[in-house]
């Protein structure tokens, strides 16, 4: 979807370096969300005789007609052949790290609503804020491209400006929001907490470093190459879908627990 996302990257060089050892070369098509683009490159994978086809976008694959697609991250049900991550594990997690560090008024950014993974994201959240008996807002974001961080972020700050707690859509947008904090002067953690989600490089280079829930990007390139490879050559696959674990990483941008 949009390589100026530390995540994605992280997926493809899983996904190169699964095919190189597969005596196979890669090609790159950064889609940038424009569904234009993605027709674009699907007509050309499909003109050029590609092997097999991987994606991390939603959408339209007519074009491929006979070759084989593995889908990456954004999986929307088990009849596909893909490798995701345990999303509503993941809301989960995100939502009970908040819960146990006195909130005050929480802020749940949701991903867009199109990509299955925010809602199983949101879902899990919400149970576990709603079994805590937790009031909080809902921020909708239409995209998770590097570029809309900003506006999302003043977004939120103009719509909420007593937000002392904030469970971000992704990594990108709380770092942006961390550091727009700390250009108000707003203290993190103390006034305000923030937890992410990918634990892409950079959250734990940043001072204070971002709490955020760990996906295995590297791994769901490098197993989705695998199942691709398996289908182009017609070997038996006993898993169509694929789901690894996450890890929550607990960091400097949450306040100290005070729940048990």
């Amino acid at each position: 979807p949009d390589i100026s996302n530390p995540f994605f990257p992280l997926l493809a060089k899983g996904v190169e370096d699964k095919m190189n050892q597969m005596g196979y070369q890669l090609i790159l098509g950064n889609v940038q969300e424009d569904m234009d683009k993605e027709k674009e490159y699907l007509k050309a994978f499909a003109q050029n005789n590609v092997a097999g086809v991987l994606s991390a976008i939603n959408g339209g694959t007519k074009e491929l007609k006979n070759i084989p697609l593995v889908m990456l991250d954004r999986v929307d049900t088990d009849k596909e052949y893909g490798v995701h991550s345990n999303d509503f594990e993941g809301g989960q997690l995100a939502a009970q790290a908040i819960a146990e560090r006195n909130p005050k008024e929480i802020v749940v950014m949701v991903g867009p609503r199109s990509i299955h993974g925010s809602l199983e994201r949101l879902r899990g959240t919400e149970k576990v804020l709603n079994n805590f008996k937790l009031n909080y807002h809902l921020l909708e974001t239409s995209s998770f491209q590097f570029d809309a961080t900003q506006a999302t972020t003043d977004e939120l700050f103009k719509q909420f400006p007593k937000v002392d707690s904030i469970i971000a859509s992704n990594d990108v947008h709380a770092l942006s929001i961390l550091q727009e904090a700390l250009r108000r002067g707003i203290k993190v953690p103390k006034e305000l907490q923030i937890i992410g989600y990918d634990d892409i490089p950079f959250s734990q280079m940043l001072f204070p470093s971002l709490a955020t829930i760990a996906q295995p990007a590297y791994e769901i390139g490098f197993r989705g190459a695998e199942l691709l490879c398996d289908r182009i050559e017609n070997k038996l696959v006993k898993e169509k879908t694929i789901q690894l674990p996450v890890k929550i990483k607990i960091r400097e941008s949450l306040r100290k627990k005070v729940l048990e």
